[in-house]
C-alpha cells in the first residue's frame, strides 16, 4: 500500500541501520528504546523527513484517481547519526573506532540501500554537513557525538504498480497499471 511506502521514517532509518549493524555497531532507531544506563557503546539513528524538490510524479504513471494531482516524489532529508559511549578512556577510543566505521559505511551507503534494503525509495545522495561532541544529557556518564548528514530520498516510480488506498467509506481501492521504462 502506499501508506507504507510513505513511512519514510521507519523505512529509512530501518535499512540504514541494517547497514551500520552488518558493519558490526550495536544500533538503535527512534523506534527502539535502548536502555540508557546499559547499551553503549551503541549508535543511534534517526530519519528527519524535510522539504519537498517539487518533483512530481510522471502523470502516465500514476493511477486514474491520481491524475491531475501533483504527487511529491523526492525530499531533502536528515539523517542524525549519534554515537554513545562510556566517557572513559576506553570509551573514548570505541567513539573513534565507531566514528570511522560510520563515515566508512557513509561513503556507499546508497549502493547498499537502493535495490537491496530499500524497494519502494531511491538515496539518491549522503553529504556530511557537520558533527558535535558532549556529555548525552540523560546520562552523565556517556559521551556523545552527533553527525549529521544531508540526504535526499526519492520514490522509485514503481510504487505505483500496484497502487492500494482506503477510500473515505474504508474501502480498498486498487489501482495496477503497467510502468514501462
Amino acid at each position: 500500500m502506499i501508506q507504507a511506502a510513505l513511512d519514510f521514517e521507519n523505512i529509512i532509518e530501518s535499512a540504514v541501520a541494517t547497514v551500520l549493524t552488518n558493519a558490526g555497531l550495536r544500533v538503535f532507531t527512534t523506534g527502539q528504546v535502548p536502555d540508557f544506563q546499559k547499551d553503549r557503546p551503541r549508535v543511534q539513528v534517526q530519519y528527519t523527513h524535510g522539504p519537498g524538490h517539487l518533483q512530481w510524479a510522471n502523470q502516465n504513471k500514476l493511477p486514474d484517481d491520481l491524475k491531475g494531482q501533483k504527487v511529491e516524489t523526492a525530499w531533502a532529508s536528515t539523517l542524525h547519526t549519534i554515537i554513545v559511549t562510556a566517557t572513559t578512556v576506553e570509551g573514548k577510543q570505541q567513539q573513534s573506532d565507531i566514528r570511522g566505521t560510520v563515515r566508512v559505511a557513509y561513503l556507499n551507503l546508497a549502493p547498499q540501500l537502493n535495490g537491496n534494503l530499500l524497494t519502494l525509495h531511491k538515496f539518491n545522495l549522503v553529504k556530511e554537513s557537520g558533527s558535535s561532541r558532549g556529555i548525552h544529557p540523560n546520562d552523565s556518564n556517556s559521551e556523545m557525538l552527533h553527525l549529521v548528514h544531508e540526504i535526499q530520498i526519492s520514490l522509485h516510480e514503481s510504487v505505483w504498480a500496484s497502487y492500494e488506498r482506503i477510500t473515505q467509506d474504508g474501502a480498498v481501492r486498487v489501482s495496477a497499471i503497467r510502468i514501462t521504462s
